[in-house]
């Protein structure tokens, strides 16, 4: 996680961000590339898609039997509901390229590496408020 954050600290400074990470993260079983994939864009999408002047953002596990939950939650421009399955599909976008930049194809693959590994991706959203991605890794 250092690691990654480290990657995009210019857009976390950038954006005046702030990133609560849990201290009892685990050291799992996966593919340390493709993992990176995953944070990385969960991580920069909560940042974008912000319009606070501090965009916070949490990251978090708990443990659920044989796997773990990962989230980051962030205090963002929330998507509506109606949207979450959407999200996921390639070249989908929910805003004017003017307004965000972005190819649209983050949260497909994003998706398409935490099925490959035999988890599950979904969110929670309030708009105006933020939003929470949770993923499954098995243990």
């Amino acid at each position: 996680m250092a690691e990654i954050l480290q990657d995009i600290q210019f857009t976390l400074h950038e954006r005046n961000a702030e990133v609560v990470v849990s201290e009892n993260l685990p050291e799992v079983r996966y593919n340390r590339t493709q993992l990176g994939v995953v944070f990385r864009n969960l991580i920069t999408n909560a940042v974008k898609f912000n319009d606070k002047p501090q965009p916070k953002l949490e990251i978090d596990v708990r443990e659920e039997g044989e796997k773990y939950v990962f989230s980051v939650k962030d205090n963002g421009i929330g998507i509506e509901e109606r949207y979450f399955d959407r999200i996921f599909m390639i070249f989908q976008r929910l805003q004017r390229k003017e307004e965000y930049q972005g190819t649209g194809a983050g949260l497909t693959i994003v998706k398409k590496i935490v099925e490959n590994h035999h988890g599950r991706i979904w969110l929670s959203s309030v708009l105006g408020e933020g939003t929470t991605f949770s993923f499954t890794i098995p243990k």
